[in-house]
């Protein structure tokens, strides 16, 4: 299986770290930003397969650094997943229009988090017989929508 690349945007450490803990045993290459632009820029520069970002980030937010990303890279544009403590049917709208192939809600848990980007990846995450060590479990309702296939 090819060594997939996963851009985390999101100010906070704690939510990287997280979603790095539940994704470190699926064998991807990881990269990190804190804000929008750092991301746009690790985006444009390592071409990411996944972006992962948070939708309210400060400098600049997920939905323009998807716009942005969007028109600056021509010939490969990586699956999206947005993250976000709300969903309104505008966000979805515009996120849906601008290619965001899955959306989440905290707490990102485990089996749903792997779902998503196996989904956005179209591609099993985990080889076929493992399954996610329950130590990375959190153990708590997450609603998620997912757009892909």
């Amino acid at each position: 299986m090819d060594c997939k690349k996963i851009l985390i945007i999101h100010e906070s450490e704690e939510v990287r770290r997280g979603i790095h803990n539940i994704l470190s045993h699926c064998h991807f290459q990881f990269l990190y930003a804190s804000n929008g632009l750092d991301g746009l820029a690790a985006a444009k520069y390592d071409r990411p397969d996944l972006v992962i970002t948070d939708v309210s980030l400060k400098i600049l937010d997920g939905l323009s650094l998807v716009r942005m990303l969007k028109k600056e890279t021509k010939k490969k544009f990586p699956s999206i997943i947005f993250l976000n403590d709300k969903m309104d049917y505008n966000f979805l709208r515009e996120a849906r229009e601008l290619g965001a192939l899955g959306f989440l809600l905290p707490p990102y848990v485990d089996n749903s988090l792997i779902y998503t980007i196996q989904r956005a990846l179209q591609q099993p995450v985990l080889p076929i017989g493992e399954s996610v060590p329950f130590e990375h479990s959190l153990n708590a309702r997450v609603p998620v929508i997912s757009l892909a296939g």
